[in-house]
């Protein structure tokens, strides 16, 4: 499950702009979390998402409101420890066999995405990114990732 803060959570998959695939199966989660369309509207775009639009498009559960957000999962969290153990491992195993991708289908996006890393255009966005990259204004780059990246 996914919850986050209204107001500061920000989403996206900057790394088209740096001419690579989401690695670590970050194609295989989203396509099947958001579906086709969408899916490739956030990959292909390298834009930055709020989080309410992050959970119209069931990238997330909910968009809480940041005042709220910690007590909404402690209390979740609460009621479903709650529960006996062995149907709550079924119930998560069971899911996890429907919507989870397949090992092989992760391994592949791993090949390409370091095939990908060691490309000359890749190299040559990643210097032209670190160059604009300030340690000094790492919250400000982090929130606008989206944005800085389709500067570049």
């Amino acid at each position: 499950m996914c919850f986050a803060s209204q107001e500061r959570a920000v989403f996206g998959q900057m790394e088209v702009g740096l001419g690579l695939l989401p690695g670590a199966g970050g194609v295989q989660h989203l396509t099947r979390l958001l579906g086709r369309q969408r899916a490739m509207e956030v990959v292909l775009s390298g834009d930055d998402y709020g989080a309410e639009l992050a959970a119209q498009y069931g990238w997330i559960n909910r968009a809480i409101a940041d005042a709220t957000l910690d007590t909404f999962v402690g209390d979740l969290a609460r009621r479903i420890a709650k529960f006996p153990a062995s149907g709550l491992r079924a119930i998560k195993a069971s899911i996890s066999s429907i919507s989870l991708p397949d090992e092989h289908a992760i391994r592949a996006d791993g090949v390409k995405f370091l095939e990908l890393m060691n490309t000359e255009e890749a190299k040559s966005r990643r210097v032209a990114r670190d160059g604009r990259y300030r340690e000094d204004a790492r919250a400000e780059w982090e929130m606008n990732y989206g944005r800085i990246i389709g500067e570049l």
